[in-house]
Parts: C-alpha cells; structure tokens; sequence
C-alpha cells in the first residue's frame, strides 16, 4: 500500500494519472484511499512552498483531505476483508482530523503565557526607587495590572536579560491603596505622589505564584481564595511573566471575538450608554432586614478561659496519667504555650466617629516545638497578647483626653 502511495506521489497530477497506474488486482477500497490521497497531493503540488519540501506537503496533503475532502460515494463490500479495511481507513483519517479536545480549565498556565505575549509583550517591570507617580503612569501606559519590582543596579548574571534582582511585587490594588492611606493621614497630594514603591511592596517571602505545568482551573482556585487577581509564573527561579484574571478568561477566544467591527455590533453597541433618568436600584428585601438589623447594638455576655494540657509540669507534658503522677489536672495558665487576652475600650467608631464601648479579644497559639531548639514558646505567645492589651488601653486612654485613635 505505501509503495503504491509513493508511486502515485511521484507521477501523479491529476487523479486519472493515478487511476491509470493502478494495479488490477487490488480491493476497491484500496483503489478508493489511493485516489483520495492523489485528489489532496494534485492540490498541495499547487502550493510552491509545500511542493518544495515532498515530506511536509504529503503530511499537509493528508490533512487537508481529512478537513476538508467529502465523503467519498458508497461501494459495497465484497467480502469482510473490504470492510475491515474501510474501518481502519475511517479510523485514521478520523485520527488525523479530529484535534484533541481540552478543557480550558486543564490548559497549562505556559500556554496562557505564550499566546499573551505573542498578541503583545510588556515587559511587567519597575525600578524599586520608582515613585507612585511613575508606577501609576506605567500600569496606565502597558496596561498592567501588577509589576514585578526590581533593583536594577544588582547584576544576578551576565545576561543582560537577567539584569536586575527580584525583589517583590507591586499591583494596581496596591497602588490605589498607598494613595488611599496617604490622603487619609493628611499628606498633601505632591507629598503622596512622591512616595517611593519600594516602601509598600509585598515583599519576595510573601508572593503568592504559580507554576508553567499548573493548570488554569487550579490558578483560579488559588486566586479566588486568596482574592487576588494577578501572579507571577515563576521558571527555574526566574519570573516568566504575570498572569491575571482577565488572561485567564481571554484564553481560548478568537481575535474576532475579542475586537473587531463585527464582535463590537454584534455584543456591545446595544450596551453601550445609560439614560439620564437612571438611578440605583433600593437593596433586596431580605438585605433591607440585613441593613435594619445593623443599626441595633449587639449585646451579649463574653467569658474566656484558658486550659492547659492537663498533664503539664514544669518540667515538661506526661503521655498519659501514669507519667504525669498521682497530682490534681493542671489549671495553672502560665504553663500553657497558648495565650489570650480579653478587655472592653471606649473607643471613636471608625463609621460615625462617635465613641462607643468596644469589646477586643486575642488569641495567640503557641508553638511546642521551639523547645526543641531551645526556646521557651510561652515568652512570644504571653508577651504578644499581653502587648496588645496595652495598645488598646493607651488609645482608649487617648480618647479619654480628646485624642481621635481609631480601631
């Protein structure tokens, strides 16, 4: 069969040549194959470069016979050999045409990389010493939502692509945030703007990122728990590029989809401005009771305790009762690694600025394990809670004198 194929690439042009050089003693589903592949090799010889390369415009010719040749006319099997070939014959051609279907939510995150940077590359960058200015301006201009920032006078390696260390991330979020909290404090606009990114940066310890081999569905996951809406995809220690959101939902969309006239008759014009009548919509009845039932204090009894291990000594936990000895269940608190703290203020409310009582609790969970590295758990635990404690009795001391601390 492939010598036949072979000689019908060479000399056929037209499918009457290659129906001439057959043999007579072939089975007519053969003879059907063989002209189907001289129909699809007559049109890829057409093509100047796929002629140049016989390798690569037979495999073309193939695949343009599976995409878009019709089905050839029905001929009865003569025997059961006739039909088993006309199956395998289906069968490959089925194999050839069908693409391997996939879902999106299975698509590596390097795919989602590859086809963002093909439509358009930004490189997501920004020097440590920017100024909000500057990094507003950037996500403005590339159409960024998150940056990676980077001391560009630390050279990591020769390549001048790797210029610059990592040294954390900045996003749009964060930088609606530093403004926020500046304005708020009562820094002037210039004063504001002239703030250094460096300073209000998620530092490199803390950045959530994902892997090339990961999959779209499980960056979803991740970001919808975490609430965030970019991350970086980092490679054999280096920074590929940052995904988000909007990435993820783009990817599989054509361009025609994505822009065009059509697309933008078809799916937004009909949208697109809203009446001057307009106006917002009152809350549903079920978040109308919501709302109501904000407006009334709660009133309700705190109380805390702390239990330590009931087999707990000074000089360490028993495994069981027969360790710990024939004493009463530890009830002393300082022996527990955990710690707590419990206390009412009198506070400014951050909503109405009025002051009201206020009921603040803490829990620290210490760690029994740093007794192994020689420390003693309970000194972070206690000293933490018991900081916090003081924090909040010297601002309520501080409302008391007509200060406007506010928790």
């Amino acid at each position: 069969m492939q010598a036949i194929i072979r000689n019908a690439r060479t000399s056929a042009t037209s499918p009457r040549i290659a129906r001439a050089q057959l043999p007579t003693n072939i089975s007519i589903s053969t003879t059907r194959q063989i002209i189907g592949h001289s129909h699809a090799l007559s049109f890829a010889m057409k093509n100047e470069k796929i002629l140049n390369h016989p390798i690569l415009g037979y495999h073309s010719a193939r695949r343009f016979l599976a995409s878009t040749a019709a089905e050839p006319a029905a001929v009865p099997n003569q025997n059961a050999s006739n039909t088993s070939e006309n199956k395998s014959a289906s069968a490959t051609q089925a194999e050839i045409a069908a693409p391997v279907r996939r879902k999106i939510s299975e698509v590596a995150i390097s795919e989602v990389l590859k086809a963002k940077h093909t439509l358009k590359w930004v490189e997501p960058v920004i020097c440590s010493v920017s100024s909000l200015r500057d990094a507003i301006t950037t996500c403005i201009d590339c159409g960024l939502s998150g940056m990676m920032v980077v001391d560009r006078d630390n050279t990591i390696s020769d390549n001048t692509r790797e210029r610059g260390k990592v040294l954390g991330m900045i996003t749009s979020r964060d930088l609606l945030r530093i403004a926020a909290k500046g304005f708020k404090d009562g820094m002037g606009a210039e004063a504001v703007m002239d703030q250094q990114i460096k300073n209000f940066m998620t530092p490199l310890n803390q950045v959530i990122y994902a892997r090339p081999e990961e999959t779209i569905g499980q960056c979803r996951t991740v970001m919808s728990k975490l609430g965030i809406k970019c991350m970086p995809v980092l490679s054999n220690g280096r920074v590929d590029g940052i995904v988000t959101q909007r990435d993820l939902s783009d990817f599989g969309l054509e361009a025609t989809d994505r822009g065009g006239k059509k697309s933008f008759l078809r799916n937004v014009s009909e949208r697109v401005g809203l009446s001057s009548n307009t106006s917002m919509a009152e809350p549903p009845i079920y978040m109308q009771a919501h709302l109501a039932l904000e407006q009334k204090p709660l009133y309700a009894n705190v109380g805390v305790a702390c239990l330590p291990h009931p087999f707990k000594t000074e000089n360490g936990t028993g495994m069981n009762h027969r360790d710990f000895g024939p004493h009463e269940f530890c009830m002393d608190n300082s022996l527990s690694e955990d710690a707590y703290f419990s206390t009412k203020v009198r506070l400014p409310d951050e909503a109405s600025g009025k002051k009201k009582d206020m009921v603040y609790m803490g829990i620290a969970d210490g760690v029994g394990s740093w007794r192994q590295y020689g420390v003693d758990p309970r000194d972070f635990s206690h000293l933490l809670m018991k900081e916090c404690r003081n924090i909040l009795l010297e601002a309520a001391a501080d409302a008391r004198r007509g200060g406007d601390t506010i928790f």
